[in-house]
């Protein structure tokens, strides 16, 4: 296995499936590989693109009924019926019909093409996507359809205005259109052999990261977490304790109740609080620095019940690197284990935001792309609040 972070995997959250989870999908090999009998069905990835280039394979181990899918869709996509065929990508055939389409989401939505045609065990299709351009070339055991060349950015399989959800995140997926046995594997840079199913190759990206079976097209990286692009003021590889690391913005601890006063270390001041006894099952309390952490106002995470306060005074005080509880059963019950999740926002420090029909009482940490806000209803549908992060998704 390669290092450079996380990559990406298939993600069963995101589900072509209306009858999700049907017993005849399974994943295995840490998400990467896939196995379905089951017809019209398919399912994204754990890794979106609003930019840059990416490339990844996927190995063939069962072919089915040869009615493989590969692509990109939005994530957006909601109507289960239409996910899958939203896809922009290619579409294996029938055994026998001797074609292979490509789909794109204008009309006329599949068009033939050479060179995927009767898709076999043992073939490595390749994707190389440029989201900047909204291009898309697809390669069958290294050989581009259609004479592509992605390094030399000749000739997509599919471009421009074929990609109709333009504008936002775009989403690999992966699917099959009959209801024959599909498996496939996928190589994102993590594993150049797909799970023992062949040699290694060790062909890294441009950066250095991951490992492929066909060296990645010049410009085409992999989707993995050393890839992605580092969001102004985060250090993602800092270890000197500053303030801009990604521990400060977000950490956990867990301690274990012993029914007296105590303070807990923290790495940075917490503004945002989940905290719940892990022995049983307790509901997931929230009480944030808006409202005033020892204020004691909390709202329930697993229901929709109303605010209400903590009984004990349970939260005695919040510094800049701790949190003061009491000695009181509810968060320090003797030998009961208790986890907190904690996010930094602004130390508690608010503003009044009206620049959205609504206005609201907001704290925002651009860096960590990250708001709390409170707000009162306006009872009017489509109103709209302000989050102060500069992004609209």
């Amino acid at each position: 296995m390669a290092s450079s972070g996380n990559f990406m995997t298939w993600s069963s959250l995101w589900s072509c499936d209306s009858s999700y989870p049907p017993s005849s999908n399974v994943f295995s090999g840490g998400n990467c590989r896939y196995s379905s009998s089951n017809s019209n069905n398919g399912f994204g990835a754990t890794h979106s693109f609003l930019s840059g280039k990416w490339y990844w394979e996927v190995y063939i181990v069962a072919n089915g009924n040869k009615q493989l899918i590969l692509g990109l869709v939005t994530p957006e996509t909601k109507d289960v019926s239409q996910q899958l065929w939203n896809t922009v990508g290619i579409y294996g055939v029938t055994s026998g019909s001797g074609i292979g389409y490509k789909l794109i989401e204008n009309s006329p939505g599949f068009v033939e093409i050479d060179g995927f045609d009767d898709i076999a065990n043992g073939d490595i299709v390749q994707l190389a996507f440029d989201r900047d351009n909204y291009k898309l070339w697809v390669g069958r055991n290294n050989t581009w359809l259609e004479s592509g060349n992605p390094a030399g950015d000749s000739n997509p399989l599919i471009s421009g205005s074929d990609f109709a959800f333009q504008g936002g995140a775009v989403m690999p997926v992966i699917g099959q259109g009959s209801a024959s046995t599909f498996t496939m594997v996928l190589n994102a840079g993590q594993d150049d052999t797909f799970g023992g199913e062949i040699t290694a190759a060790g062909n890294a990206d441009g950066n250095g990261h991951g490992v492929f079976k066909y060296a990645p097209p010049s410009g085409f990286l992999a989707p993995c977490s050393a890839n992605l692009p580092i969001g102004t003021g985060i250090d993602p590889a800092g270890d000197d304790g500053a303030d801009e690391n990604p521990t400060k913005q977000f950490f956990m601890t867990e301690y274990l109740g012993n029914l007296t006063n105590r303070t807990i270390t923290t790495e940075n001041q917490a503004d945002l609080i989940l905290i719940r006894h892990t022995n049983f099952a307790q509901d997931w309390y929230i009480v944030d620095s808006t409202r005033g952490i020892t204020n004691n106002y909390y709202t329930k995470l697993n229901t929709n019940a109303a605010e209400a306060t903590f009984p004990q005074g349970n939260f005695t005080s919040v510094g800049s690197t701790s949190v003061g509880i009491s000695s009181g059963t509810w968060l320090n019950s003797t030998s009961a284990y208790y986890q907190m999740w904690m996010w930094h926002c602004n130390g508690g420090t608010t503003t009044s935001d009206s620049s959205g029909d609504i206005t609201v009482t907001r704290q925002t940490n651009d860096a960590a792309k990250f708001t709390i806000a409170t707000w009162t209803g306006n009872g009017s549908s489509g109103s709209t609040i302000a989050h102060g992060l500069g992004v609209n998704k």
